[in-house]
């Protein structure tokens, strides 16, 4: 990285060469003179050992560049500046008759009754145990030092923290607060108390409830100069207050409720205000805010009663988000992972709202809220042993899910829902939480804070066996196709990607596919890498997804409300079969008709028939096993990896040829990605792809050979089950007009003894 200013007629290389770091450098240049005329940035290739050319994309982020009066040092000019010791309280109440006054989360009698519950052995003695470790490792530490005019937060490299700051220590400062806080009610001991006081004083002396000077810069950094960080650490201060109150003196309570009333609500209550009727109705975002507002006002409401009526606007406006976010059949659109972050601050905001207002969750969220279990419940992995879901959307599949499990023993206790208790069972009851472990939030922005909290205070002391899923499931609202042959790990599991494009958090896969099988995911979606990486840009591509297009180009959706249109979905008997139009996904493409046939429970066929405006079209697939061979002479392709494999025998209109990749992020392989384009470019492409996975460890892998007849492509698939024949059509013609010839047809030969011949088991002409 270099960069040349022009500065008063002169040109000046103020950094020359400097090589970045991967992950968020501060480069700073003394100059001199008056007049700024030009700026010149050069970026070059940081190994000069490497001159051969490589077909790589490289990308870099150039957050901000700042001018600072000379002189100026970060480091000492308040931003860290720290405080003295926080000393011990002056004045301890009783406990029992003090704490939780206003009663967040949960009320004083209702503590004490779990109190009592957790010193006896089981899952709740477990849990209490491990939120006393967590407070106990904190008993040495001292975030007095790091109080300063900004508070000590890592936002992931985002740019908006100052690397002069120590932006590292917002984890253990919010576990302080909070776990310090509960483990002192939980146990009487002031030391712990002392642990929260000492954490909720210093981000009481720091200025502002941000990262940096870049956060509250009215321009750029669109999604960070929000009130992420004021939510999260509000949240984490009035949690304190509640759960320590016995420990502040009179001063210290209105020193508390002053602070989120000015340090934390004008913030979130301005944003909201400004976004509102606009894209928080849709977005994750609304939830956060909402908690965060929700919390700091029940507090600082105490001293301050105009915060009433922001307040109440806010519980007003809630349940319109929730009934734009969580869609009539349950689902979300921005994917799992952002499922899980809106749903945990849902459930914070839920929970505090209804305990204010005195009424029912379900009297207060929409009706429909208790239907998104059911979406969750269909979206998990089956390739996974670990709690995993399928890489829809901007979901980081490699961080894990740990702050789903408030969310799960939420919908178990307010809505009786069994897959979410079965889920909490199966993935959290046992799991240990070791202090400084996620399960007490994040280490980067020291969000999720509450999330051990929640989970003590929802325990459900039952449990269940896991419901059965339903082996074909629709999402109409987000319009994605489920087709499984089980709900446990190993099972078969396809999605479809049909539906609207909604763009938050979205990718340009509409009509793309997933399948695992055998423990493997055979067919993916390389997911989302982490924010700070520029390399996640590229993973919202459409030629990221296993579907076709035109030279690399994205979607870019001639008509986004009906991206892809399914035309057809058939389900119940010996084979599933969809058919969808595509083609609105695209502005270049006059014709894309994906067809899907699913042979239970063996294999699956696709067909593609696209028509172009241009010549480049490009069929895309990506695994997460390896490529182990191409034969595109005989038609095949074969994946595997350690638990499955998969048959990839190929027909198409003309000759195809192949070129073979992987994706990469922090020493893992994402998906290895297999690109299908012609020999000689055309405008139109039909291809005909039969998926046919197989366990490694099985006697053996079922046998397939791909022939080739006039405008149709014949496969002969040979299993355990019998032989089956399958003839797909090429020739691109309209199927529908009478007398058509089918497009699909699948005949059975069953294995011996059972039955002699060949039989039709699916045709269609659609």
């Amino acid at each position: 990285f270099s960069l040349v200013l022009q500065i008063d007629g002169r040109s000046e290389r103020v950094i020359d060469r400097r090589r970045g770091l991967g992950g968020g450098d501060e480069m700073r240049a003394l100059i001199s003179g008056r007049r700024l005329e030009a700026l010149t940035i050069e970026l070059e290739q940081a190994e000069p050992e490497i001159t051969d050319a490589m077909d790589v994309q490289v990308a870099t982020s150039i957050r901000w560049i700042f001018l600072e009066r000379k002189g100026t040092d970060p480091a000492s000019v308040g931003e860290v500046c720290g405080i003295p010791a926080v000393p011990a309280p002056a004045v301890v109440g009783v406990l029992e008759e003090e704490i939780l006054p206003v009663g967040l989360f949960v009320g004083r009698s209702e503590f004490l009754q779990l109190r009592e519950a957790s010193r006896r052995p089981g899952l709740l003695k477990k849990m209490a145990d491990e939120i006393i470790a967590e407070a106990e490792s904190h008993a040495d530490y001292r975030p007095e030092r790091y109080a300063g005019r900004y508070l000590p937060v890592d936002l992931g490299n985002q740019g908006c923290e100052r690397r002069v700051s120590p932006a590292d220590q917002m984890y253990d400062v919010n576990s302080s607060m909070v776990y310090g806080a509960v483990a002192y009610a939980l146990t009487g001991d002031v030391r712990h108390g002392q642990t929260a006081r000492r954490a909720l004083f210093t981000v009481l002396a720091c200025t502002a409830w941000q990262a940096g000077l870049p956060s509250r810069i009215p321009c750029g950094l669109p999604g960070y100069r929000a009130p992420f960080i004021e939510t999260h650490a509000a949240e984490s201060v009035a949690l304190c207050y509640d759960f320590i109150y016995p420990l502040l003196s009179p001063a210290e309570r209105r020193a508390v409720e002053d602070a989120l009333y000015e340090k934390a609500l004008p913030w979130i209550d301005m944003y909201m205000r400004l976004n509102g009727e606009g894209y928080l109705l849709m977005s994750n975002q609304g939830a956060v805010y909402t908690a965060g507002l929700v919390l700091t006002a029940l507090v600082a409401r105490r001293s301050h009663p105009d915060v009433d009526e922001i307040l109440e606007r806010t519980i007003r406006w809630f349940p319109r988000m929730l009934h734009n976010y969580y869609k009539p059949d349950g689902a979300a659109n921005e994917g799992p992972r952002y499922w899980e972050y809106t749903t945990e601050n849902a459930v914070s905001a839920l929970i505090a709202i209804t305990r204010h207002k005195g009424c029912d969750v379900r009297d207060y969220a929409p009706a429909h809220l208790g239907q998104t279990m059911d979406y969750m419940a269909h979206m998990r992995s089956l390739a996974s042993e670990r709690l995993s879901f399928l890489p829809v959307g901007d979901n980081i599949e490699s961080s894990g899910f740990p702050y789903l499990n408030g969310s799960f023993l939420f919908f178990a206790k307010y809505y009786g829902d069994r897959n979410a208790l079965w889920l909490w069972h199966e993935y959290f009851a046992q799991q240990p939480k070791p202090p400084g472990s996620v399960g007490f939030g994040k280490r980067m922005t020291g969000a999720s804070t509450p999330s051990a909290l929640k989970e003590f205070l929802l325990y459900a002391d039952v449990a269940t066996d896991q419901p059965p899923l339903e082996l074909t499931k629709r999402f109409a609202d987000c319009d994605r196709v489920l087709w499984r042959t089980g709900g446990r790990h190993g099972d078969l599991l396809f999605l479809f990607e049909g539906g609207p494009q909604t763009f938050e958090h979205t990718h340009c896969d509409k009509g793309q596919f997933i399948l695992e099988a055998f423990g493997e995911r055979l067919a993916t979606d390389p997911g989302m890498i982490k924010y700070q990486d520029p390399a996640h840009l590229f993973y919202k591509d459409t030629s990221y997804h296993n579907v076709v297009t035109l030279r690399g180009e994205n979607q870019d959706y001639r008509d986004a409300p009906h991206a892809v249109v399914i035309e057809k979905l058939e389900t119940g008997g010996a084979c599933d079969y969809l058919v969808a139009d595509l083609a609105n996904s695209y502005k270049t493409f006059s014709k894309y008709r994906r067809r899907v046939l699913f042979v239970r429970p063996h294999y699956f066929l696709i067909l593609d028939e696209v028509v172009a405006d241009e010549s480049g079209l490009e069929w895309n697939f990506h695994s997460g096993v390896p490529v182990a061979d191409i034969d595109l002479a005989s038609g095949f392709v074969r994946l595997q990896g350690a638990k499955g494999g998969l048959i990839l025998a190929l027909g198409s209109d003309r000759p195809l040829k192949a070129t073979t990749g992987r994706y990469e992020s922090e020493g893992l392989t994402l998906a290895h990605n297999l690109v299908l384009t012609h020999t000689e470019s055309a405008p139109a492409m039909t291809v005909a792809a039969l998926l046919v996975p197989y366990a490694v460890a099985a006697a053996g892998a079922p046998q397939v050979k791909v022939e080739h007849a006039v405008d149709a492509v014949v496969y002969t698939i040979t299993g355990a089950w019998g032989t089956d024949r399958v003839r797909c059509d090429l020739s691109g013609r309209d199927h529908t007009v009478r007398g058509g010839a089918a497009v699909i047809q699948v005949w059975r030969k069953a294995s011996a003894g059972a039955g002699a011949g060949e039989s039709l088991v699916f045709e269609s002409a659609d």
